[in-house]
């Protein structure tokens, strides 16, 4: 079994921090991103600490980051969930990028039949307020993508993060593929026995594959190391 490590999207971190700032705002009347300096100038501040703005008074102050907020935050939720641009004025561009991205910051390549089976014969670009979600599998790992219609001269907004699995210990991995190049299927079983079965019939689909415990193969002949040689080539 699988467990699948839910990560944090950049539009979830950037609400997930609006919502913070903004208790923050209501809790202390006063809004953090502005702070009085010794000259009695107040500075409106992003996240990372840099300086926005300056103003003589607070009441500009606070209008402008009130009126700028998400602008003064984004950089910090960017960080958190990924380097990669989060606006885009068409779909498809939006989803380019994030090819691109998953190969630049996790070093995932999506393969153009796996781009063609589930999103070009997928749903249609998402209208003003929907959202589009794939979960894409490359040769690295699986990438969960998001897209969504804010409007707007820039209406498509990216959200993207790498999953992460977890495999459960002592269980017994099969790693099976068509090809050396072939998208990889992993099955976890509690025995030997079964581990062994579910092999034997992948193979006889034409599959090829190995068994492994706690990521060390499982020796059983000759032939095994042919399938261990065969899976670090595909690696």
């Amino acid at each position: 079994m699988m467990t699948r490590v839910y990560r944090k999207s950049m539009r979830e971190a950037l609400e997930e921090m609006r919502a913070n700032q903004l208790g923050a705002i209501q809790e202390a009347e006063e809004n953090p991103l502005v702070k009085k300096k010794p000259d009695g100038t107040y500075c409106v501040y992003r996240s990372d600490g840099s300086i926005a703005k300056e103003f003589d008074n607070k009441e500009d102050a606070n209008d402008y980051a009130r009126n700028n907020h998400d602008d003064l935050i984004l950089d910090e939720a960017r960080r958190q969930s990924g380097n990669y641009d989060l606006y885009h004025k068409d779909f498809s561009s939006a989803m380019q990028h994030a090819y691109k991205m998953a190969k630049k910051l996790h070093g995932i390549t999506i393969s153009p039949d796996e781009i063609s089976d589930k999103v070009a014969t997928g749903p249609k670009k998402p209208s003003e307020g929907k959202t589009n979600k794939y979960r894409l599998e490359g040769d690295k790992g699986g990438i969960q993508i998001q897209v969504y219609n804010k409007g707007g001269s820039k209406p498509y907004e990216l959200n993207m993060y790498k999953e992460e699995v977890e495999l459960d210990e002592g269980k017994f991995q099969v790693k099976t593929a068509a090809s050396k190049k072939g998208k990889i299927t992993v099955t976890d079983f509690d025995s030997l026995d079964d581990a062994k079965k579910h092999l034997a019939d992948m193979e006889k689909k034409g599959q090829k594959g190995i068994i492994s415990k706690d990521g060390n193969p499982i020796k059983e002949s000759a032939r095994s190391d042919a399938m261990r040689a065969m899976w670090s080539d595909h690696n």
